[in-house]
């Protein structure tokens, strides 16, 4: 059986899908990033480890959650 040479445009559709999955991944992976980061900070402050976190970075935690929480 022959492969059929293929054309520009279906070069081209492929390219673009290969980019448009490729965004989607990173997205959910970002996205999943965030969660976690936000949930991890939240039990951080919320939890027993806020005794042992020091002030400097109680305070920049606290900026972080709160700008991951704004987005």
């Amino acid at each position: 059986m022959q492969s059929v040479p293929r054309t520009w445009s279906q070069r081209s559709d492929l390219t673009i899908n290969d980019v448009a999955i490729t965004q989607a991944v990173i997205g959910k992976l970002v996205t999943g990033v965030g969660y976690l980061s936000l949930t991890w900070s939240t039990v951080v402050l919320l939890g027993g480890f806020v005794s042992a976190v020091p002030i400097n970075e109680f305070w920049f935690l606290t900026a972080i959650s709160l700008v991951l929480a704004s987005t």
